[in-house]
């Protein structure tokens, strides 16, 4: 029987929490209805890492990336975004989960963007 074959990532699954939704809806009171068109999901790929202690490492390391990536989705005017972004805050706008076992089902390569 042939598999899928696994990569050399670790995902981390980006969940967005209320203050996020509670922050969008104050700079456009019409973003509750683009809220419900997206599923509030982000998935980032990591190293390749053996535990979760090794995933949360390198996401300290990189979380602001991420926070901008996601407030950049959102609102490309910096201005609006918040003043104070840090560890904690990211922490109050986004829950994540990690995954280590990502399969890819398709033949061909990967384009990055």
């Amino acid at each position: 029987m042939e598999y899928f074959e696994s990569i050399n990532r670790t995902a981390v699954i980006i969940s967005h929490k209320k203050a996020l939704t509670d922050w969008l809806e104050s700079i456009d009171p019409s973003a509750p209805l683009e809220i419900q068109k997206h599923d509030g999901k982000t998935i980032y790929l990591l190293p390749e890492e053996d535990d979760d202690a090794s995933c949360e490492r390198y996401l300290k390391k990189h979380w602001r990336k991420i926070f901008e990536q996601e407030l950049e989705d959102w609102c490309t005017d910096m201005d609006q975004w918040p003043k104070v972004m840090s560890w904690e805050v990211f922490n109050e706008w986004f829950d994540y989960e990690f995954q280590s076992m990502i399969f890819d089902t398709l033949d061909g390569s990967i384009e990055k963007e």
